[in-house]
């Protein structure tokens, strides 16, 4: 590397050359008149020109000093552009960021966050609440929670339990002259769809219903809105079980049937595979993973 000059005569320079003044400069530095004269001084016998005149009432920049000057702030603002990125990376590394969708992060993240911030104190927690597959590549993304088959190339992927179909609606509905009692009575209530009829209409075919229209009901796109109708008992709605645990434990929802149906799709904690190792990333996947094994026991 070719020789630079001191960087404190550097600042020292910058700040003159932009005040047009060697005590403003100073003032700007928290130095002394005497200090930045004395940097301007060895930067100009460093150069080996002049790049101010000294005139009565100040200073005036030379035309090599008007072209160094420019050269040397836009050198500085590049500096304080890259440790200002270095930073912001460095602050986030300490920052773990789980990209979710909102129903998971209501319905099972979130009432074990409290773990991992015990174990790790360290870290703070950034929850990115999305139904859309996140882009590693482009977004500031720790560990990803995906509903799938788990063969997405290029990803660490750790299975955390298996997606479970079961109808769950309010207690009121279990009594009354239309009470839900068997498959059939299904016909007599509101079917919630989360987004899409087809989860009722396989739920149906599973178990061999023909007598309700799996088409009738309401659809939502907001799987928290939709399980908030069930518990105002505006309908019956399919849901993962594991996801809607404080909701049937305090009995705001119950499961009117003992039949779940599998899926061919299960829940996966994921990052991608060169992260694998970082230690923030594995003890958060770790941590989901003991946690649904854990769960799975539970539930026997």
């Amino acid at each position: 590397m070719k020789r630079l000059p001191p960087l404190n005569a550097l600042r020292a320079f910058e700040a003159a050359a932009r005040h047009k003044s060697f005590t403003a400069a100073a003032g700007d530095l928290f130095v002394t008149h005497g200090a930045v004269s004395r940097q301007i001084q060895h930067i100009e016998e460093f150069l080996g020109v002049r790049l101010f005149e000294r005139l009565p009432r100040g200073v005036e920049l030379t035309d090599e000093g008007r072209e160094y000057a420019a050269a040397v702030r836009g050198a500085l603002e590049k500096i304080a552009e890259a440790s200002d990125a270095v930073r912001t990376r460095a602050d986030e590394k300490q920052i773990l960021t789980i990209s979710t969708t909102p129903r998971f992060a209501v319905g099972w993240l979130m009432s074990r966050l409290h773990l991992f911030q015990r174990d790790f104190p360290q870290y703070g927690i950034r929850i990115s609440s999305t139904t859309r597959l996140v882009n590693f590549e482009r977004e500031r993304i720790d560990v990803a929670i995906r509903y799938g088959r788990g063969d997405w190339p290029g990803l660490f992927v750790k299975r955390l339990f298996k997606h479970e179909e079961v109808p769950v609606c309010a207690p009121a509905l279990l009594n009354g002259p239309n009470a839900l009692t068997t498959l059939e009575d299904l016909e007599h209530v509101r079917l919630l769809h989360d987004g899409s009829y087809q989860y009722w209409v396989s739920w149906l075919e599973f178990v061999g219903i023909k007598n309700v229209d799996a088409r009738d009901g309401w659809v939502m796109d907001d799987p928290n809105a939709l399980f908030e109708a069930a518990i105002q008992g505006q309908g019956v709605a399919l849901a993962n079980p594991r996801t809607i645990e404080r909701e049937l434990r305090d009995g705001e929802l119950v499961r009117p049937f003992d039949i779940v149906k599998l899926t061919d799709v299960a829940v996966y904690a994921v990052c991608p595979e060169e992260n694998a190792d970082d230690p923030k990333i594995r003890a958060a996947i770790d941590l989901q993973v003991a946690q649904a094994e854990e769960q799975e026991e539970g539930h026997g």
